[in-house]
């Protein structure tokens, strides 16, 4: 599991060469977080690449949008703005 928080998780991800489709996705969800004035400090992005999210805890996720081979789960705490955005390996819903 990664968690890319601020730049320098950031630059450390991309340094450890993922996937070209996973990288884009995630500068995606940093640029987005980054026009609403929530990066570094109210979005921490969690990239599971084995697809064991958080172990056996469930999530109620408030957002699910599948991007191609990945998928983008989000949850939100509270009304500060913060979230938790995860990206784990596309499996279809049963």
């Amino acid at each position: 599991m990664v968690e890319i928080y601020d730049n320098e998780t950031l630059a450390a991800f991309r340094a450890s060469k993922p996937d070209n489709a996973l990288v884009a996705l995630v500068e995606r969800l940093v640029g987005r977080a980054r026009v609403h004035g929530l990066w570094e400090e109210l979005t921490c992005i969690v990239v599971e690449p084995e697809g064991d999210l958080l172990g056996a805890e469930p999530v109620e996720w408030d957002w699910r949008v599948e991007h191609g081979d990945w998928i983008e789960l989000g949850k939100t705490a509270g009304n500060s703005g913060f979230a938790w955005i995860a990206v784990v390996p596309f499996e279809p819903l049963a």
